[in-house]
């Protein structure tokens, strides 16, 4: 093994069907290959990418897949002889949102933390800036508007909120609100899994972020929803602000309670502007209120950290919740029940809109698919085993595409 001694090593894999080929995942000579037990070693492609993960496909051992830190997903269906994108075009560190343009499925929108938003408008073949008018480069989500769709909203770190009229040649305006900086450092408390700090950040700093940014103007801004029937209305989620309401179209905002806790996921119910539950920091995870955001109460799901929410898309008193223990399912007057996955830290959970218990969960280690209402579970896309899901999102123009967006490896696109 002396030919790798010097090599900077992150990754090893082991081919299941042949015990003696082993893989290596390094940072600077690519993926490295020994069919002797690690006497020796070759370069197997890759030798370009700062490399985080290889993993051989199970049942497919000449397919590996590799995750990298600058150039997203590759795969290789001959054992490393040559390779491909895995992935949907865009190539960055951290996703946090995507969003398909309402109609137009060629068109994308997606959030990135760091580096702005990009644009896409070849189904996410390829992607372009798309921040004029943002400072700040964290940005947490993207939102459309349910009635005005080509209205988009950015949610910040330290910049406010965002509105853009994708329609007209305008850049980024600020969309209102006076969100008061708080002691919150980061957007997300070191309990969050979106927080936690990655071998290769620390290696690999991104230099490019600014640093000459002013004082913040704004608490960071983590989710915003709007409600169907009273579309002007909106529910915005604060890292250690509570939650704040419009009336307005986001022109204005109110703060609206859960003041000094932080918000991570909110949903309303379709019919119901007033129905409101979020996914917070406090004692009891899942708050709800029944007065637009007045007043708020503990649902009573103790002793797991809630992270996102999604309500069941056709009985709206089912709520399924991702949590640092798997997925909790709530039944309107029975209560809550553990829906699997325990054991697996849920990031993002997202119901599908158009068949019923088919329920899609995102995890720090890959995605997950239910399609009997949370009972059961299977595994999701292998391309993603291993790799942190940021969000879901479906395209609502053809729903059998789901996009998962992910941390550290951009986009994947799948048709169901």
């Amino acid at each position: 093994t002396n030919n790798v001694s010097q090599v900077r090593t992150y990754r090893i894999a082991v081919n299941p069907n042949n015990k003696d080929t082993l893989y290596l995942g390094t940072f600077d000579h690519g993926i490295m290959r020994s069919t002797n037990a690690g006497e020796s070693w070759s370069t197997a492609g890759l030798s370009s990418e700062i490399i985080l993960d290889v993993i051989p496909r199970p049942a497919h051992y000449s397919q590996l897949l590799s995750g990298t830190l600058h150039n997203g997903l590759f795969r290789s269906t001959n054992n490393g002889g040559s390779w491909e994108h895995s992935q949907q075009g865009l190539n960055a560190s951290k996703v946090t949102s995507l969003l398909v343009q309402p109609g137009n499925s060629q068109t994308l929108y997606a959030s990135l933390y760091p580096g702005w938003i990009a644009r896409s408008l070849d189904g996410g073949a390829t992607w372009g800036d798309y921040h004029q008018g943002i400072v700040d480069k964290r940005v947490h989500a993207l939102v459309v508007h349910p009635v005005q769709t080509s209205w988009l909203y950015a949610l910040t770190d330290e910049s406010g909120l965002y509105r853009r009229d994708t329609l007209n040649g305008g850049g980024w305006q600020p969309a209102g609100g006076n969100f008061l900086s708080g002691a919150v450092p980061t957007a997300e408390e070191s309990v969050h899994p979106f927080h936690q700090d990655d071998v290769f950040e620390q290696l690999f700093p991104d230099e490019s972020l600014p640093t000459n940014l002013p004082q913040a103007a704004s608490i960071p801004l983590l989710c915003l929803t709007f409600t169907n029937t009273s579309p002007a209305m909106g529910y915005l989620g604060t890292a250690g602000g509570g939650v704040y309401r419009s009336m307005d179209d986001g022109q204005s905002w109110a703060a609206m309670g859960l003041a000094g806790t932080s918000v991570y996921a909110l949903v309303v119910v379709p019919g119901e502007p007033n129905r409101v539950y979020a996914a917070t920091n406090r004692a009891g995870s899942v708050q709800m209120s029944l007065d637009g955001g007045a007043t708020w109460g503990d649902m009573g799901l103790a002793g797991v950290a809630a992270y996102s929410l999604t309500l069941d898309t056709f009985n709206h008193d089912v709520l399924y919740v991702g949590t640092s223990n798997g997925v909790y399912k709530y039944i309107g007057g029975i209560g809550w029940v553990p829906a699997a996955l325990s054991g697996s830290v849920v990031t993002s959970i997202a119901a599908h809109p158009t068949r019923a218990n088919l329920i899609y969960a995102g995890t720090t280690e890959g995605a997950f698919i239910s399609d009997d209402g949370g009972a059961t579970w299977k595994a999701g896309p292998t391309e993603l085993t291993g790799i942190e899901i940021q969000a879901i999102q479906f395209d609502t123009n053809q729903p059998r595409l789901v996009y998962y967006a992910t941390k550290g490896f951009g986009v994947l696109k799948v048709s169901e």
